[in-house]
């Protein structure tokens, strides 16, 4: 196996060098389309009451990223008396609670209250969904899915892998618009918004992607390789093929099946491949990807193994966007 391992090794070298590619900031573009409709839909008062709520949100974001959990707690509180106070239409609540409760369920997540980080966000999910279908915010139409993709998280940090990995399938097969799959039967996150288009946001496919790889590296074999098997059959029986614009993730989750078979060399040769590559805007599939080549070589004892886990293991701390389950 040191042939194939050699050529992995030179492959990583050059894929790593490689830059990344510069993801769109969707949000700024988001947020001015929202606040356009806010203005055109919303009273003035209500407009006020909107961004007071915003400005505790974004305060409670803050003061949980600098581990000042209570003025967090306090920017939150301060948001719902206003929400209370405030004599908001409709449309106007919705927008809070697509916002807010999304921020809300993040606190949470952070605090590990991951019952209440899901309420928050099926309460933003719901919220979102009725903005674009009642008020005709289309331009949200990809932001259910990175909520529900957030879902995903919660239910990997909860202990749910079986569900987190569901949803997941569930995203994807929607993504590709395919509602007969198995998985859509059982889930119905997003079926008011089932027949959106997804066009030029292909970055939810890797965000999806990208959580179950973390879900993934965060298991013990056994249990990773039966949720790669289970998302196998709800994939495939979704009729994806790489042709259809996500054939990055899709090789990145089609080398995966093989791992699981046992077929080491097909994967180290596809790996090679992929990691030559070079991380472009699914650099979390090409950190997996080197994690697992690198618990590979952990039971190979030769020099090109011993030379590829040193060089691998040095590299990790050179990625400080690289979260600590995708890390040796």
């Amino acid at each position: 196996m040191d042939k194939e391992l050699q050529q992995v090794f030179q492959s990583y070298l050059i894929g790593r060098v490689k830059p990344l590619s510069q993801n769109k900031n969707t949000d700024v573009i988001l947020n001015k389309k929202k606040q356009t409709m806010m203005m055109a839909h919303l009273p003035l008062e209500n407009l006020i009451s909107i961004k007071q709520v915003m400005n505790a949100g974004q305060a409670g974001l803050a003061a949980l990223f600098q581990g000042n959990i209570i003025d967090a707690e306090q920017a939150y509180i301060t948001a719902n008396q206003v929400i209370k106070t405030s004599q908001l239409n409709d449309e106007s609540f919705l927008v809070i609670k697509d916002n807010f409760n999304a921020a809300k369920g993040y606190f949470d997540y952070r605090q590990r209250n991951y019952e209440s980080a899901r309420v928050n966000l099926h309460l933003s999910l719901e919220a979102c969904m009725a903005l674009i279908n009642k008020y005709g915010y289309d331009f949200l139409e990809g932001r259910p899915i990175h909520l529900a993709c957030n879902l995903v998280k919660i239910e990997a940090c909860a202990g749910n892998h079986e569900k987190a990995i569901k949803i997941a399938c569930y995203l994807i097969c929607k993504m590709k618009g395919n509602y007969n799959s198995s998985v859509c039967q059982d889930l119905k996150l997003l079926e008011p918004v089932q027949h959106l288009s997804f066009a030029d946001q292909d970055f939810l496919f890797t965000q999806v992607f990208e959580e179950v790889a973390k879900l993934l590296a965060n298991l013990s074999n056994e249990e990773s390789n039966q949720l790669v098997t289970l998302a196998a059959n709800f994939i495939e029986d979704s009729n994806l093929s790489p042709n259809q614009k996500i054939g990055r993730e899709y090789s990145w989750f089609q080398n995966k099946k093989k791992l699981v078979k046992g077929k080491i060399r097909e994967f180290l040769e596809v790996s090679s491949y992929f990691l030559a590559e070079g991380r472009h805007t699914s650099k979390l599939l090409w950190h997996a990807t080197v994690l697992d080549v690198l618990r590979i070589c952990q039971d190979i004892d030769s020099e090109i193994s011993i030379k590829l886990q040193k060089q691998i293991i040095e590299d990790f701390y050179k990625y400080n966007y690289l979260p600590n389950i995708l890390k040796a």
